[in-house]
């Protein structure tokens, strides 16, 4: 078990990996309703970063995509999802971050990057780590080693 304290951390990492690469997790929305407000909230994300990127230059302003959301109801719907994610066994929590995965597969560069920085983060709860990097269910083993491990030296293969 993990406090509770810990808990929000992973809470923010699943939630910000949702609207990062939404509308990956369409799917997993609660209702048509929360995808709705999420397919609204990432249109306005997007807006702002393009906005950010055209009056200041080339930087990425990533924070915007994967940061809490401005309107409540889009932060509570990425983090029902998340809830639902973190609550569930390995092999569910596996299956419902299979659409994040296979979306941080398909796109480069920065959005890639902040991806894979969010996967690794050493805020993340070792097995949210493990989850997310190694794509298995977790062994005691298996942590065991990753503690130990890089941070950065699992790469998913395409």
């Amino acid at each position: 078990m993990i406090d509770t304290s810990q808990y929000f951390i992973d809470l923010h990492t699943v939630a910000g990996l949702i609207t990062l690469t939404w509308p990956a997790a369409r799917d997993l929305a609660l209702s048509d309703e929360h995808a709705r407000i999420l397919e609204r909230d990432a249109q306005l994300r997007e807006d702002l970063r393009g906005r950010l990127h055209a009056v200041r230059g080339k930087f990425h302003y990533l924070h915007v995509l994967t940061g809490p959301a401005p309107d409540s109801r889009a932060y509570v719907a990425a983090t029902s999802i998340a809830h639902q994610i973190l609550k569930g066994t390995d092999l569910r929590a596996l299956e419902m971050l299979a659409p994040i995965h296979g979306h941080l597969q398909k796109v480069q560069g920065p959005v890639k990057a902040e991806g894979d920085r969010m996967r690794n983060s050493p805020k993340n709860s070792p097995p949210l780590r493990f989850l997310l990097t190694h794509g298995t269910p977790i062994t005691i083993e298996g942590i065991r080693k990753y503690a130990t491990a890089r941070d950065r030296e699992w790469r998913p293969a395409p």
